[in-house]
Parts: structure tokens; sequence; C-alpha cells
């Protein structure tokens, strides 16, 4: 921004002094209460910035832009429930902008609302599939379903990642490595093959994949021999 469009830290004063004496005034005057707290955004007074957002979307509720740049100041100050109350005032408001679902879908699931980030993320990829980093924030969704101990929505998930990504190699890996877990051999190897053909260089994959392998092979063996004994 160049030095003509960037207030000054004397226009930042006259501005404050100004609209501070026409909220003595007024004390609902919502241009003074968005101008005070764009005045303090810039001066990395985001307490106070906090304060005059709140108290201009008390007067003008139905400003999204408002709601969103509220939200991005709680995020700066870790209030991450407050963020996510703020971004979902503010998509009900815009609830055709895929960028916002998206950063729904970011607080929910930093919350550890794995249901509802996938139905935020769901909407925005309903409006623009084609972007490749919804897809990664699939991909992390499914890694927190994965925690939270819910494998089939976990595995289900990173299968659409990596059908929508297939160059993606964390999707493939988290998804083999879950397949392993579950005792699907065969799946799995098919998928750490794709880790290892996309980075060759990741030892981890490599490993991963010989383990398969060997449970693969045991498994056949055994249903083998077992078949013969019978």
């Amino acid at each position: 921004m160049s030095a003509s469009t960037t207030p000054s830290k004397e226009q930042n004063y006259r501005a404050t002094e100004v609209f501070g004496y026409a909220l003595s005034l007024r004390p609902d005057y919502a241009l003074a209460l968005g101008s005070l707290a764009e005045v303090h955004k810039q001066k990395g007074q985001t307490g106070q910035a906090i304060e005059y957002y709140q108290r201009f979307l008390q007067v003008r509720p139905k400003i999204a832009m408002a709601h969103f740049s509220l939200a991005a100041l709680q995020m700066e100050t870790q209030d991450l429930q407050g963020a996510v109350a703020s971004v979902e005032r503010g998509v009900a408001l815009e609830p055709h902008h895929a960028g916002r679902w998206y950063k729904l879908a970011q607080l929910y699931r930093a919350n550890k609302r794995a249901a509802e980030a996938e139905n935020a993320l769901c909407k925005s990829l309903a409006a623009t599939s084609a972007k490749r980093e919804y897809w990664i924030e699939y991909g992390h969704i499914a890694y927190l379903y994965h925690k939270i101990g819910q494998m089939q929505k976990a595995l289900a998930l990173y299968k659409e990642v990596t059908k929508a990504i297939p160059a993606y190699p964390p999707a493939h890996f988290n998804l083999g490595l879950l397949q392993l877990r579950q005792g699907h051999y065969a799946e799995a190897v098919d998928s750490l093959r794709q880790v290892v053909q996309l980075s060759p260089e990741d030892e981890e994959a490599h490993k991963a994949l010989s383990l398969a392998k060997a449970k693969m092979e045991s498994a056949v063996s055994t249903l083998v021999f077992g078949t013969n004994e019978g």
C-alpha cells in the first residue's frame, strides 16, 4: 500500500479524536464504530478493535465483512470459539461464498468438530470443487476423524481425497496406514505403492510398504495352509 493510501499516525490520531467525540454524542453511530475498529486494527490494538467491531455489529448485524474481520482478530487472540461464531454469522449472510465455508471448516476442525467441519467443506467444494487446498483440508478432516476413533469416516474421506488429487502423497500414505492397521493388507499395499511412486525418497513410506507386503504374504500363506490342512 502506498504512502498516499496508508493513514499516518497523525491521521489515525485525528480519526480517533473525531470519531470518539461523535460517539460521545451518539454511542450507536455505526460509521464511527466501524472506523475506530479499523484504526485500532491498523495500530495493532487488537482488543480495542474487537470491542469496536462488536459494538458496530450490534448496530449493523448484517454486514458480513465486519463479522469476518472480527473473526480474524479473534483468531489472533486464540479465541477460536468466538471466531467460529463470527464466521458462522458471516457465512449465514453470504452462503454462496466458497472461501467463507472453507474458513469455517478450518475453524471447526481446529475446535475438533469433525462432522461440522466436513459439512462446511462439502458446501465449499460444491461451489468450487477444483481447488486443491480445499481437498487437502478434507484430508485434514479425515485425520481428525481418525484421531477421534471414527475409522470408517476417515477411510471414506481419504479415498475421496485420493480420487480428487491423486498426486497428493499424504492422503495415500494416511489411507495406507489406516488400511494396514485394519487388516486390509492388499488395499494398504496399493495405497502405499502410490506414495512410493510419487515420493520415491520417502523412507517411511518404503518401510510401511514392506510391512504391508509382509502382512499380506503372511495372511495368504495362513489361508493357503489352513485350507490344505482342512
